[in-house]
């Protein structure tokens, strides 16, 4: 105890030691930028990936875009399977799959009622495998002997009709809810043969700008027609990272295109990642610098006490008792900082939680295990290359070197 109260007050009663405090809570807020930051980005990222429809598009629904040479039928706006694959085959691209549609005539009937007038028209249908659509799977089936074609509209088509069309006409709107108890009556033509089944609206999807049927029914009554379906024009992919700087090149380049607003949101979503990537990379800045002051003053600190540590060298004090003295004050001050850095992150967390909330994204209570997993590294890193300094410097006193 006589020889710590020793150690104490060479190193904290005889000067020098302002500059060390504040290199202490130059550390802390460092620490506590970087935690909160690597928080902040985590619980950012989470809610983008619970919400994928607010910035990030995973689906990109591309076409050829048509020109005079289509108008006068010179050129495509066909896939050929060599596109197909080639587009298949980008480095962007997780998944595709062409929309098929009805090689056969749709005429569609609907008896007036629930106040709505009589409906008769041509129609046409397209499709794609289930897992792509954003349609309940409890309505979305059928098979063959099946009684009833389940359809699926844009939303977007459901307002135009209600805002647009009905207004000027003075006809009535009409709900959601009131359409899906719709049916009505389709005869289908194709090479001599007719079959009549019924269709009803049974959903509304905000990812395909078309009127859907089920894949199932499309390849069945293709093939029970004798029909063959056009070549796909259309092409939906499922990217891996929407937000990949090389998707809005290469549809420039082949002369495809896409909603361009959904080329915007993916660059929104770089542009997120680049400014939650900056913070954390000046966070990380903050803190190297931070702990690079703290180090120096510590350094600084003992350098200073040189002459006194000498002395008790000579006194006969045990180096290690020194080095093992100070190597704890130093373990000590850093746990401290981790700890009060933590706590910091954990309020700044709290006060995020409650605008989040606010907003209705909420993002949970919990810290990261990653970020107690950072504390726990830079704290390690900073206490072994310092106490590794104070070895050096203390065993070199020992040896009468500078």
């Amino acid at each position: 105890m006589k020889n710590n109260n020793m150690f104490y007050r060479i190193l904290f009663k005889e000067g020098g030691i302002a500059q060390f405090i504040f290199a202490v809570l130059g550390s802390i807020v460092g620490m506590a930028l970087l935690l909160t930051s690597v928080q902040f980005f985590i619980d950012i990222k989470k809610i983008l990936n619970e919400n994928d429809d607010l910035i990030k598009p995973d689906y990109l629904i591309i076409n050829k875009k048509i020109s005079g040479l289509n108008t006068m039928k010179l050129s495509s706006s066909t896939f050929t399977e060599k596109e197909l694959q080639e587009l298949k085959n980008q480095k962007f691209v997780k998944s595709i799959s062409p929309f098929i549609s009805n090689g056969f005539e749709v005429k569609a009937y609907s008896n007036p009622g629930f106040n709505v007038p009589a409906i008769y028209t041509d129609m046409f249908f397209e499709s794609l495998p289930d897992d792509y659509l954003d349609i309940p799977k409890d309505v979305w089936h059928w098979q063959p002997g099946d009684t009833l074609v389940p359809i699926a509209v844009p939303r977007d088509y459901l307002s135009l009709y209600n805002f647009g069309y009905a207004l000027s006409k003075g006809m009535p709107q009409i709900s959601g809810n009131m359409i899906s108890m719709l049916k009505f009556t389709l005869t289908l033509n194709g090479n001599g043969k007719s079959t009549v089944t019924t269709g009803q609206i049974v959903g509304f999807t905000d990812r395909i700008n078309t009127i859907l049927a089920p894949y199932s029914f499309l390849e069945y009554t293709n093939k029970e027609l004798n029909t063959v379906p056009p070549a796909a024009s259309r092409v939906l992919i499922e990217a891996k990272d929407p937000s990949d700087k090389s998707i809005p090149g290469f549809l420039e380049k082949n002369n495809f295109e896409t909603n361009k607003e959904k080329l915007k949101n993916s660059k929104l979503n770089i542009l997120l990642n680049i400014m939650m990537s900056i913070l954390s990379g000046l966070s990380f800045t903050i803190i190297v610098l931070s702990f690079m002051i703290f180090t120096l003053a510590f350094q600084l600190l003992i350098t200073k006490k040189s002459d006194s540590i000498r002395t008790l060298l000579y006194l006969g004090y045990g180096v290690n008792d020194i080095i093992k003295y100070y190597s704890g004050v130093f373990i000590i001050i850093n746990l401290i900082i981790a700890i009060i850095s933590l706590i910091v992150a954990v309020i700044l967390k709290s006060q995020f939680n409650v605008i989040m909330n606010e907003f209705n994204f909420p993002v949970g209570n919990e810290i990261r295990g990653i970020i107690y997993l950072i504390a726990f590294v830079v704290t390690l890193v900073i206490v072994v290359l310092n106490i590794i300094f104070l070895k050096t410097k203390i065993s070199g006193m020992e040896l009468g070197k500078k």
